[in-house]
């Protein structure tokens, strides 16, 4: 209730949120008014890319979220809904989306800047496309439809520790360095 009196308050310092929030309306007009405000928050989380920060004696605080829609399947549209933002990100500004399906280790190595293993193989337009997500290796945005699925590929062996790595990356932290022996060292 409190977002909604202050997106309907129609001053200007929600007048991006007011405009996303009827446009993402009149795509899914079923989706409640909490889907639309948090679908538009999440864009601009995912747009300002850990550029603006807000200091505070516990530390700087960035405007991460993480946002989980939990309502029944097809009454609600959420994947609609959600697509909205996911088109936005796919079209103005698709270097910052994060990969569909991920290992800790592929993750790790692409958000440290390394390059595509097939990368001799890709196309002048794709070879152009990561050179844009180079310069924002380290900021990732994902928007994940249907998060059980999600859930469950973090319980495979070889993903075990991802669930802590999104938890420490909500942090901001200023690098994180990761090293294996088999990989070696990731500075992000």
């Amino acid at each position: 209730e409190y977002i909604r009196s202050q997106i309907n308050k129609n001053n200007s310092d929600s007048y991006w949120l007011n405009e996303f929030h009827e446009y993402s309306q009149l795509i899914s007009p079923m989706a409640p008014d909490l889907f639309h405000i948090t679908n538009g928050l999440a864009l601009l989380s995912a747009v300002v890319a850990r550029r603006i920060l807000i200091k505070t004696g516990y530390g700087d605080q960035y405007p991460n979220l993480f946002i989980i829609w939990i309502a029944p399947s097809t009454i609600y549209h959420k994947s609609t809904t959600l697509n909205i933002a996911k088109n936005i990100m796919d079209t103005h500004f698709p270097f910052l989306l994060g990969p569909n399906a991920m290992t800790t280790e592929a993750l790790l190595y692409s958000m440290s800047g390394g390059k595509p293993v097939n990368y001799e193989e890709l196309t002048p337009e794709q070879r152009n496309h990561f050179s844009k997500k180079l310069h924002f290796a380290g900021q990732k945005a994902f928007f994940i439809d249907e998060c059980s699925g999600f859930f469950k590929k973090m319980k495979k062996d070889y993903n075990n520790d991802l669930q802590e790595l999104f938890m420490e990356f909500y942090d901001c932290p200023a690098s994180y360095e990761h090293n294996t022996k088999s990989s070696g060292m990731r500075i992000i």
